[in-house]
């Protein structure tokens, strides 16, 4: 109930300001991100915040940062509601956008990646576990999926959720974090870690203080490089694939 009340009494404290948080960080160890806006209906399921904060939001990133579309619940499987969420959150950032991520990661893989390529999404980052860190299509990469385009026409790029912030605190039966992506090291390789605003530095999700500043201090050690979405994209020439 505390929560609730706190949430409705400074709406941007736990998502406004701890996104702007993180940013900063990821400025400090020259790091990157995108960030993924789910606007359009409420309630269950839904946008959990107001179209207004977004546009509040968007204009105080970093140019940086690269902006996308969180679909919302079961979106990505109607093209018309797609549709309309897009135009909505195209006009309120004041730019296009071209990746996204499927809210509760729902996608159907035959149906999903038409709808998207036909509306103008490059990119997408759905497929993975809520629960797990996991390897869910078994390799750190990304690739152009395939839903039988005509030839010359771009499909869509998945890259693929590794990691999720409230699954980077270990448990006995999971993954470690570090371990994994020490062994996509030995051979090379691509990984995504997603961290909600609101798991920052929220008394909600306390357990997880600390940890994207961890990870993020981790990685710069380690020399990771980061890449945004869209320059994934680029790396995967079109012209160089056959059908």
């Amino acid at each position: 109930i505390r929560y609730v009340i706190e949430n409705l009494l400074w709406p941007r404290k736990y998502y406004f300001d701890d996104a702007l948080a993180m940013s900063d960080v990821e400025h400090q160890f020259g790091f990157r991100s995108v960030f993924y806006f789910l606007n359009g209906i409420g309630g269950r399921f839904g946008a959990r915040s107001g179209s207004a904060i977004i546009e509040d939001f968007a204009g105080c990133l970093r140019s940086s940062s690269e902006l996308g579309i969180h679909y919302n619940y079961r979106y990505g499987l109607d093209r018309d509601q797609l549709a309309e969420q897009k135009a909505e959150l195209e006009s309120l950032i004041g730019r296009s956008v071209a990746g996204g991520r499927a809210h509760y990661l729902i996608v159907e893989p035959v149906k999903s990646f038409a709808i998207l390529e036909s509306l103008g999404i490059c990119s997408d980052e759905s497929i993975g576990f809520v629960q797990e860190n996991s390897f869910r299509l078994g390799f750190a990469g990304a690739f152009r999926t395939w839903h039988g385009l005509p030839r010359g026409r771009s499909p869509v790029v998945e890259i693929p959720m590794h990691f999720m912030d409230a699954n980077t605190v270990a448990r006995e039966d999971d993954f470690d974090l570090y371990g994994m992506v020490s062994e996509v090291e030995k051979v090379g390789g691509l990984i995504t870690l997603l961290f909600h605003p609101g798991m920052f530095n929220s008394p909600e999700a306390a357990t997880l203080r600390g940890r994207y500043v961890a990870h993020l201090s981790y990685f710069h050690k380690k020399g990771y490089r980061s890449m945004l979405p869209s320059e994934i994209v680029a790396l995967l020439d079109p012209e160089l694939l056959t059908w």
